[in-house]
Order: C-alpha cells, then structure tokens, then sequence
C-alpha cells in the first residue's frame, strides 16, 4: 500500500512526535514516497525537528486508523507557508481497533476516591482519552494504585462514570500547575467501551470536517 494511493491534498494528519500529537495538513505528493505538510508547531513556535526523528503519522477513515512511521527530509518556505517535507520509513497499515488510539480532548471530570466514605469530589480536565484510560490534570494528589471514578461530562447533556485505577500521577515543576495523572478503566462494560470507541470516532470525523472547511 502506497501512500500516493490512498491520501488526498488537504487530508488532515496526526504527526506523534516524542509523545506529543500535532495536527497538520497534506499538502503535496512527491517521488520516492515523500510527501509535505504544513510544519508543526505549538503555540505559535515551529517544533523542533531533526533527520534523525522517527515520527509516528496518522490519519483516519471511518473504517480506522491508518498509521506509519516517516522522517524529515527538509524544510522550507511556499510563499507564507511553512513546509516540511516527509519520506515514508515503514509499511503503512490500518487498524480497525481503535483501543490504543488517543483522542486530544479537553472535557470537564470530576474525581472521588472509592476509599472515601464521604466520596469527596475533586474536579479534573481530561487531557486525552481512549478506550482504555484517560490522561487528565487535576490540583489533587492521588496515589498510584489508588481505585477513583471518573465522570465525564462527554457532551452538553451526557456524563458518564468509569471506575478506574490511577496508574501514574506526575508532579508538575510549578507548585501552581496541576498535577497529570493517568487511569486506567476498571470492570468496564463492553457497552462502555464501545460507547468510547463511537465517541472518540465521531470527534475524528468532526476535527477532520472542520480541517476541510478551514473552520
């Protein structure tokens, strides 16, 4: 499977570089599996890239996710637009599962220990979320292991409850950011799980309207 066959000028792509997800838009084909897109950046600032970095590229369809590795070839300028381009360095491959993949999200959460008798609630945001966990931030420090649920407030009218575990809470350098910490979904119901799998579809779809329309 080439990549020439199966993207279209203007697809929005996904590029996951060092753990961090940028969206960016094709914007040409070239020979020998290359391709340019529009250059990173984060807040305004072009993110830094070498030949040397492996980055991981995404793109989706209703039937899945399409994922491949690629690597920078150059950089330059098209008129007020700044380009990378990209080679190819792996088979590209499409999954239907969409468990692992991680949709960047901010919804409002709220957090209680199942420890706690009082079931005091903390308020969090999500940071990303799949159908096997949720990054979130949140002021309160929870300990590793430590069993939680999680409502969502996945739309303007629908909250949904996980019972998680908190896999890893990661200390913030400033005493007045909030803390990042990690949960994995506990006992939850295939319903559940399906649920997730729509919704963080049905967000795919939308982002990628939005990048066609220029919105």
């Amino acid at each position: 499977m080439r990549l020439e066959e199966i993207v279209r000028i203007g697809e929005i792509m996904e590029l996951n570089i060092d753990g961090k997800t940028y969206k960016t838009k094709l914007q040409d084909m070239h020979e020998d599996d290359a391709f340019s897109v529009l250059y990173p950046t984060e807040k305004g600032v072009l993110v830094p890239l070498t030949q040397e970095d492996i980055i991981n590229i995404r793109f989706y369809r209703e039937s899945g996710i399409f994922e491949f590795d690629a690597r920078m070839r150059s950089r330059f300028d098209k008129g007020t637009l700044k380009l990378c381009m990209l080679e190819v360095i792996s088979d590209i491959k499409r999954s239907q599962r969409r468990q692992s993949y991680r949709l960047p999200i901010v919804l409002p959460v709220l957090i209680w220990r199942l420890d706690d008798e009082e079931q005091k609630k903390y308020k969090a945001k999500t940071v990303d979320i799949s159908e096997h966990g949720i990054l979130l931030t949140c002021f309160e420090s929870i300990p590793k292991g430590t069993k939680v649920c999680a409502e969502i407030k996945m739309t303007d009218t629908e909250k949904r409850v996980f019972e998680s575990e908190v896999l890893r809470c990661e200390q913030p350098f400033n005493k007045n950011e909030p803390q990042k910490m990690v949960l994995i979904y506990v006992n939850i119901s295939e319903s559940d799980r399906n649920y997730l799998g729509r919704y963080i579809m049905r967000q795919q779809i939308t982002a990628r309207k939005k990048g066609k329309s220029g919105k």
